[in-house]
């Protein structure tokens, strides 16, 4: 095998410091014959998936470097840069969306290199702009974007079919109840700060969540008729982000446009545009726990044995100073499935705060009340109570910035918000108005309560002083 050429870098100031060497393209080598290689570009089209282009190195002494180093044009797949000698060495790196690519080795793995290669997931042109090694560490220029794949996302829970083709996710369980997901282990989001999903409007509810590897999580919703979102990392957890994930409310087919990470509150089509703001935040049914007078739960379905109020089924957050925090979030909503008896919700906060209750009445489904102000802060526990005795199904128990009823979107959150009662009546502090998409006056409650039984399906706008929102009756 012919010996490697390489091309010295030794620049600082015009003093020798620091070794780089530069990889030739002409000594670069395909795997297979299908793989075309341009020696004077770097461009290498790549016949088949996961095949590779490599540099034979086995003649070379390398004992003076401490990583192998791919720069090139950021392409929507997975591309592998890897190491491989004997004794079986074997190293690599993993990325999509990226220009850098950095595989490190140590001195002892030096002396073993036998080839560094490059591989890419799809059959298509990759342009290298520059292969090197180094034996300084190399920062890399970290892009405005990086994307998710839809090719790695897999069924995380309940049934999920995928169209590779067609970039469809088939969701084939009601109630939340399946999600399609990329499973990350624990990545290191640290140099971002949201994560934006991109979607042909939704037909029905969509979300998006991340999760962390302590099992917390953030969440961000689609409503009906929009067709994008994004989840804020939390600063001191998104270096070990374990997964994200999409459901969607009801069995539907939803058509994937992107999904990424980005930099900072904007949008990078459009720099002036804020991130659409996380709007929710589920307590998850799993983690219900702490029954009494023998309440019982399987699944989502609850079962209360006694009758006037006897037994309850909380979660449990902590004592004075150890409770939650739920500051950022201005009400908390409650969705069953409609059941002959009355359903209660209560949250009760450290510090003498007054709880918070609030009751879905029976055949309703959805019921939402306001937090207290300063108790918000140090939240004890949230419970489920009911009227008894009985079994029904919880749908979402959820905190939300402000509150909304029915697949409802705020269009202005300058003043006091318009809460859901149940069973489409809503309520503000002020007069209430309704209005058709076209922008017709329909009706008007003057004590802030607005019955929407008599008006037929579609999309209104519901307004009390600034506060406006959309919703789906």
């Amino acid at each position: 095998m012919k010996k490697l050429l390489f091309a010295i870098s030794l620049f600082c100031c015009g003093v020798l410091s620091a070794a780089e060497l530069d990889l030739s393209f002409a000594n670069m080598e395909a795997w297979d014959s299908s793989t075309q290689i341009n020696a004077t570009t770097g461009e290498v089209t790549f016949g088949s998936a996961w095949t590779a282009v490599q540099w034979w190195v086995a003649d070379d002494d390398l004992t003076a470097y401490t990583s192998f180093i791919i720069e090139c044009e950021a392409v929507p797949f997975k591309l592998e840069a890897g190491i491989e000698g004997t004794g079986g060495l074997m190293l690599n790196t993993e990325v999509s969306n990226a220009t850098f690519i950095q595989v490190k080795f140590t001195a002892a793995q030096a002396a073993n290199i036998q080839k560094l290669y490059l591989k890419s997931e799809n059959a298509a042109t990759v342009k290298i702009l520059r292969a090197y090694l180094s034996s300084d560490e190399v920062v890399p220029v970290i892009p405005d974007t990086k994307q998710l794949l839809f090719s790695d996302l897999s069924q995380g829970w309940g049934t999920v079919t995928f169209d590779q083709t067609a970039q469809t996710i088939t969701f084939g369980t009601d109630d939340w109840g399946c999600a399609a997901q990329w499973w990350l282990g624990e990545a290191d989001w640290s140099d971002y700060n949201a994560l934006v999903l991109e979607i042909q409007p939704a037909t029905v509810k969509v979300s998006l969540t991340v999760e962390y590897s302590d099992g917390t999580y953030k969440e961000g919703i689609i409503e009906v008729g929009d067709a994008k979102t994004s989840v804020a990392l939390d600063a001191e957890k998104k270096a070990n982000v374990q997964k994200a994930y999409i459901k969607a409310e009801t069995t539907t087919t939803t058509t994937f446009v992107k999904c990424y990470l980005t930099k900072d509150g904007s949008t990078p089509e459009n720099p002036d545009t804020p991130v659409t703001p996380v709007k929710a935040q589920d307590l998850s049914i799993s983690e219900l726990g702490g029954a009494w007078s023998g309440v019982s739960i399987s699944g989502n379905v609850l079962t209360f044995p006694n009758s006037n109020w006897d037994g309850g089924i909380q979660w449990w957050f902590g004592s004075v100073g150890d409770g939650q925090n739920w500051a950022q979030w201005d009400s908390i909503v409650m969705e069953i499935e409609p059941t002959t008896m009355k359903v209660g919700l209560k949250v009760e906060y450290n510090g003498g705060a007054a709880e918070t209750e609030m009751y879905i009445e029976a055949g309703d489904n959805r019921v939402s009340a306001l937090l207290d102000a300063e108790g918000k802060t140090d939240v004890q526990k949230a419970f489920i109570v009911a009227e008894g005795p009985g079994s029904f199904a919880v749908k979402r128990v959820y905190l939300t910035v402000t509150q909304q009823g029915g697949t409802s979107t705020a269009l202005d959150e300058t003043s006091a918000p318009i809460f859901y009662l149940g069973n489409y009546r809503y309520q503000a502090a002020e007069a209430c108005s309704v209005y058709d998409l076209q922008g017709r006056w329909l009706m008007q409650s003057g004590n802030g309560i607005v019955d929407m039984n008599s008006l037929s399906a579609g999309m209104y706008i519901l307004r009390a002083g600034k506060s406006a929102i959309k919703v789906l009756r």
